[in-house]
C-alpha cells in the first residue's frame, strides 16, 4: 500500500491538539474519553472517537486495484477544556467512574470532571495539597494522597467519610492492585503498600533508595 511522500502515519492516523502549556498528565477513562492536564492547571478532554476513521482515508483504483492513503479531510473535534482547576500547577489525574475524571488541587480539593466539562467538588476536602491520585474501576475506589496521608473513598458516594491511611513520609504516587484490594504508594525512601481487603493487616514497606 503506497502513502503520499509528503505526510507520514502520523499524519495519516492520529489527531494531535495543541495546548498553551506542557501537559503533565493523561488518563483514560472507560467511555472512550481521554483528559491532559497542563502545567497551567488547566483539564483538557477529548473524545476518543474518530470523526474519520483510518479505513476511510484508503482509497482503491477501480481500474489497477492499487490502494493509496489519502491525509485526513476532517479536523479533529476541539477539546473541551477548563481552566484554572488549580493555581498555576499541573492536578493531578485518573479516571473517575464510568465517563468522569478526577483532579486534585493544591488547596487540598477533589474534583470530579464529565467529559463536557462539567465540575462537580468532593463533599470532604484534605487538608493538604493532593500529589497523587488513583481509581480502581472495578471497585469503584479513588484514592488520593495529600502529604503523608491517604484517603481511600469507597464506590461512587464522594460524600461519604473515607478511609484513612498514614505514613510518615509525603507520599509521591498511588496505584491499585489489579484486583483492587490492594493499594501502593512510592515515596523518597521506596514503596509502601496496603491491603483493603476486610481483614485488616500491617502495612508493608519495600525500602530501595531513590
Amino acid at each position: 500500500m503506497d502513502q503520499p511522500a509528503a505526510s507520514s502515519l502520523f499524519d495519516l492516523l492520529a489527531r494531535q491538539w495543541r495546548r498553551p502549556a506542557a501537559v503533565a498528565a493523561v488518563a483514560f477513562n472507560a467511555d472512550r474519553a481521554a483528559a491532559f492536564a497542563g502545567a497551567d492547571g488547566s483539564l483538557a478532554i477529548v473524545p476518543l472517537a474518530d470523526p474519520e476513521s483510518p479505513e476511510s482515508c484508503v482509497h482503491v483504483n477501480a481500474e489497477t486495484g492499487r490502494a493509496t492513503i489519502r491525509p485526513r479531510r476532517k479536523a479533529a473535534r476541539a477539546p473541551v477544556v477548563r481552566e484554572g482547576l488549580d493555581d498555576g500547577a499541573a492536578p493531578p489525574l485518573a479516571a473517575h467512574r464510568r465517563s468522569s475524571f478526577v483532579v486534585g488541587c493544591r488547596d487540598g480539593r477533589l474534583l470530579s470532571v464529565t467529559p463536557r466539562g462539567q465540575v462537580t467538588p468532593f463533599a470532604v476536602r484534605l487538608g493538604q495539597r493532593v500529589t497523587a491520585i488513583d481509581h480502581h474501576a472495578a471497585t469503584g475506589r479513588t484514592a488520593c494522597a495529600a502529604g503523608a496521608g491517604v484517603a481511600v473513598f469507597a464506590g461512587d458516594d464522594t460524600a461519604a467519610a473515607p478511609l484513612r491511611l498514614e505514613h510518615e513520609l509525603p507520599l509521591l504516587a498511588l496505584a491499585f492492585s489489579p484486583d483492587g484490594r490492594q493499594l501502593a504508594a512510592a515515596h523518597a525512601q521506596g514503596l509502601s503498600i496496603w491491603w483493603l481487603g476486610d481483614t485488616p493487616s500491617p502495612r508493608r514497606d519495600l525500602p530501595f533508595a531513590g
